[in-house]
């Protein structure tokens, strides 16, 4: 068995299913609707048909598809030397019932560009600012752990993301809480690792992490 593949199996061993089946875990530790919905709007279904198109005409797009609010970081871009990627009419990309999440990944690598989730908007930035943004999330994981194994728990799922995304994570346990600091590539990490405990638990939803920023 690989090294993560153990540690997602301690982790799942650490865990334990509610017995209360009416409860959920999907309980907001901090009021972040906004952050929430975009959250879902990334998970959710778009269509792009790009052809020579600009960022700002893609983002347009984006915005009237899924009412979503998009910024884009010119002083990162500036300082990048990247100010003109902006403008480039070079932008090609026609997808249907893609996610959201992979829509933009597909558009911005070209450009050489990412995005995190900051203010309550999508900020398109250059990818050297993505992975210094660094973020802190609250999970609630009261219903796949009980009493004191939040902390074993933290320590398996941060043991168990790769290499190069665990060397900027910190994650602790605090009573049923989670608490997670890193960047988004770090999160997307916990956030699927969570998935794949739960769902060897129930067939539950893993809670929406909540930014403490």
């Amino acid at each position: 068995m690989s090294p993560i593949g153990f540690s997602l199996f301690t982790a799942m061993l650490l865990a334990q299913p509610v017995a209360d089946q009416a409860s959920t875990s999907a309980v907001r530790v901090t009021d972040s609707q906004e952050y929430n919905r975009i959250i879902d709007g990334l998970d959710a279904d778009t269509q792009l048909k790009l052809v020579n198109a600009t960022l700002s005409e893609a983002l347009q797009q984006l915005v009237a598809q899924h009412h979503l609010n998009f910024v884009v970081d010119n002083l990162a871009l500036r300082e990048a030397q990247k100010e003109f990627e902006v403008e480039r009419n070079d932008l090609s990309l026609i997808v249907s019932n893609l996610r959201l999440r992979s829509a933009l990944k597909m558009m911005l690598e070209p450009l050489e560009l990412d995005y995190v989730i900051d203010d309550e908007v999508i900020i398109i930035t250059t990818k050297e600012a993505a992975l210094s943004h660094q973020g802190t999330h609250v999970y609630d994981v009261s219903a796949l752990v009980k009493g004191g194994t939040v902390a074993s728990l933290a320590e398996a799922v941060r043991t168990a993301l790769p290499s190069s995304v665990q060397r900027s994570a910190s994650i602790s346990g605090y009573r049923n809480l989670m608490l997670v600091t890193g960047n988004r590539q770090v999160h997307e990490n916990v956030s699927k690792m969570l998935r794949l405990i739960n769902d060897g638990i129930r067939d539950e939803p893993v809670p929406t992490p909540i930014p403490t920023y």
